[in-house]
């Protein structure tokens, strides 16, 4: 990581300095021309080491080659490389260098990461169908290997907003605390309306307001046969 760092200021560095005569070389440059890459090769063998190098049709070409060493300071990178390019002026350009950086002097000033900003394993796919007809009509189904279970099926149907989707299916998984959780599901003309025994539902009304509600439903009843 620190070894990418220091790479990067060199080279940040250098375009700064000299962004016009990377892009241009001795050429007229095209507005908008992209500048293809002529030549380009890179390879990371087991034991950490490196290289790399690229030509582009400007003129520029690099290379770098680099290797893990054991530092005073922990585990690091050596790396040594050179780039060239030639000036508006036409003169041709050339630059050597050598890096040597610890990789643990930048993590020992990192702080922490937090357990859910890691990486995780991303879970394996291990059935998957998927089905679409000329109509419109469709159905798919997945499974993968930490028990999320998924199907759904659909099809077109005109509505007098206009052509629409009705679709039906459902989904399970096991939740953090080890729950399993079933859904099933409705979407058409109405909305979604999902199905759960997991889902939250209102308490029962109590059975005072269920007594004024009756009471206000008579008086209004009793109101409008007086009218009449």
């Amino acid at each position: 990581m620190m070894f990418r760092l220091v790479v990067l200021s060199v080279f940040v560095a250098f375009v700064s300095a000299d962004v016009s005569h990377l892009l241009r070389g001795n050429r007229p440059q095209v507005p908008g021309k992209f500048i293809a890459i002529l030549r380009s090769d890179s390879d990371i063998s087991p034991d950490g080491s490196y290289h790399y190098s690229y030509e582009t049709e400007n003129g520029i070409a690099a290379q770098e080659r680099g290797s893990l060493k054991s530092l005073p300071e922990g585990a690091g990178t050596a790396a040594q490389g050179s780039y060239q390019y030639i000036s508006p002026e036409g003169v041709p350009v050339s630059v050597q260098y050598i890096v040597l950086a610890a990789i643990v002097s930048l993590a020992a000033c990192l702080p922490p990461v937090p357990n859910q900003y890691l990486v995780q394993k991303q879970p394996a796919i291990l059935r998957s169908y998927s089905d679409i007809k000329p109509d419109g009509s469709y159905r798919y189904s997945y499974q993968t290997e930490n028990g999320i279970v998924a199907q759904e099926r659909g099809y077109q149907r005109y509505l007098p907003s206009g052509a629409g989707t009705v679709a039906r299916g459902s989904y399970r998984y096991t939740s953090p605390e080890g729950r399993p959780i079933v859904v099933s599901y409705v979407a058409d003309q109405n909305g979604f309306r999902p199905i759960s025994s997991a889902l939250p539902t209102p308490p029962p009304v109590p059975a005072a307001i269920l007594r004024a509600l009756d009471y206000i439903a008579r008086q209004k009843s009793e109101a409008s046969t007086a009218k009449n």
